[in-house]
């Protein structure tokens, strides 16, 4: 593997999570020395002799929501500043504070021991903050907002009228003011499983190799992936253990589906203020793909549509790559890339038909696995018998094992009343087949695989 770079459609899908601690994972002695630092930048510039406007700092970026990369990743320092008392204040150039807040830091930094192991740099916006270890670096960008949470852990929907109030006035574009959310963002992140952001730096890294391909290719916000990949274990698993592979593959079926993706939260704010049931409406009805702030409802972070469909074209190359689909099944969650309500109703039969029924590929799987049966049975189990066999499709929640389809021997047909008869071989027993538990051909093959030799 060399040092991680090497491309991932090359990893067997078994050895992912062996892949994110041996590659990707900062080294754990470096992550520790550089909380270190980072606490100790925060413990200074809240000195109230010393930054007397400070009100308080707020960790963002992939640092702040524990989702850093190993070698070279981001975070943000958010300085709440007592003299920024409404969002519209931000609109103000902060760089003489915050020029003025860099050189103090990089003062009182030196008398600590930290010298030599953090950079500060000046940039058009004030300044940035290079915190590093031998195999790792983050780079901090500083940035001054209003403090819209002030004292209370959750915004009342009174914020959230104040920054579209605040939008509109300055006429700022939508998201401008997320920063000041930034708490939020990293509460949102704070309780989720280990495994759920080893599953979130596979998918950056992924993205970084794909970057790597064409530079000159619009940027996606890891934020975004982030995003989209919480929503895929929200909708289709909620474990705290789970296997990577089936993750990486609903993430991946997701992007191919990028221009039917509408994901949001009610986590922070709901429909039940007119002011923001207008912007959730307005967002909702916007171009896919929409990949709403959980802690902005304003700010759509999906971000130019030209890179997921690039990216589409990426997620369909690692999908059929031999490693990642090297086995029966090749399973991924039950997730949808919209709820259903955003869908309009003149789309619903198109809604319905993409998502809900199974498709042809599908069918015809079904069909070949079936006359494989019927013909074992036939001549296997039944070939002197006068009972007859039903062979019935059924529909019901999507199954997750063998056993959710029910023993396949000695089933009295007409047990379920939700059952219709297809085709009749002879009556008594009857195979149920999910047809909507199992879209994904490779799936159905591998069940009735089990049958055939449950069977045998």
């Amino acid at each position: 593997m060399g040092n991680g770079e090497s491309q991932l459609s090359s990893v067997p899908a078994q050895k992912l999570g062996w892949f994110i601690q041996e590659y990707l994972k900062p080294y754990e002695e470096c992550q520790t020395l550089i909380d270190e630092m980072v606490n100790t930048i925060c413990d200074v510039l809240q000195e109230p002799e010393q930054f007397p406007l400070v009100q308080g700092v707020a960790i963002g970026g992939s640092y702040g929501r524990k989702t850093v990369l190993r070698g070279n990743s981001d975070g943000t320092l958010v300085l709440f500043f007592s003299d920024l008392k409404q969002f519209q204040d931000q609109k103000r150039s902060q760089r003489d504070i915050l020029d003025k807040t860099g050189d103090k830091l990089k003062f009182c930094l030196f008398t600590k021991w930290l010298k030599n192991n953090f950079e500060i740099q000046k940039s058009l916006d004030g300044f940035t903050i290079q915190v590093f270890t031998k195999n790792q670096r983050i780079s901090f960008e500083v940035l001054a907002a209003f403090n819209a949470l002030s004292l209370n852990d959750n915004p009342s929907p009174w914020i959230y009228r104040e920054l579209k109030r605040s939008l509109d006035k300055t006429n700022a574009s939508p998201g401008e003011f997320a920063v000041c959310f930034t708490e939020l963002q990293q509460k949102f992140f704070d309780n989720r499983p280990g495994k759920l952001k080893d599953l979130i730096l596979l998918i950056k890294h992924w993205h970084q190799q794909c970057q790597k391909k064409i530079k000159d290719l619009p940027s996606l916000s890891p934020y975004a992936l982030e995003l989209l990949t919480v929503y895929a274990w929200e909708q289709g698993c909620r474990k705290d253990n789970f296997d990577i592979a089936e993750g990486v593959r609903t993430v991946l079926e997701l992007i191919k589906c990028q221009e039917k993706l509408c994901i949001y939260w009610m986590v922070n704010y709901n429909f039940e203020d007119e002011t923001i049931r207008n912007i959730l409406l307005h967002q909702l009805q916007s171009a896919r793909p929409v990949i709403l702030d959980p802690v902005d409802p304003t700010n759509n972070v999906s971000g130019d549509k030209i890179c997921w469909q690039w990216l589409k074209k990426e997620a369909q190359t690692w999908l059929t790559s031999p490693n990642l689909d090297n086995e029966l099944p090749a399973p991924s969650w039950n997730v949808l890339p919209a709820p259903l309500f955003t869908t309009p109703g003149h789309l619903l039969d198109k809604f319905i038909k993409e998502f809900l029924q199974p498709n042809k590929c599908f069918l015809e799987q079904i069909d070949s696995a079936v006359n494989i049966i019927r013909t074992f049975l036939k001549e296997n189990c039944f070939r002197q018998s006068t009972a007859k066999i039903q062979i019935v499709r059924k529909v019901y929640q999507p199954c997750t094992s063998i056993m959710d389809i029910h023993p396949m021997i000695a089933r009295p047909a007409g047990e379920n009343t939700h059952q219709r008869t297809d085709e009749h071989l002879h009556h008594n027993y009857c195979i149920p087949l999910d047809l909507f538990g199992y879209r994904n051909p490779n799936k159905a093959k591998y069940v009735f695989r089990k049958i055939f030799r449950k069977l045998t």
